[in-house]
């Protein structure tokens, strides 16, 4: 591979991932604020923790 060629498919995987973690970031911002809203609507579930929470709403 030349050395353009390998530089261009650095930058694309590095654009690649920059992409998933930011989707990760905007999905797991979505699923913490969700859980929160849960949490003040519904009084049984407001002695749940968040870590338990968010394993309820990912299953």
């Amino acid at each position: 591979m030349t050395r353009g060629v390998r530089r261009a498919a650095q930058v694309l995987a590095t654009h690649a991932a920059l992409q998933m973690d930011a989707s990760y970031a905007h999905f797991t911002r979505t699923l913490y604020t969700s859980a929160s809203h849960i949490r003040a609507s519904h009084p049984q579930f407001a002695q749940c923790d968040r870590a338990h929470s968010v394993t309820v709403l990912t299953v």
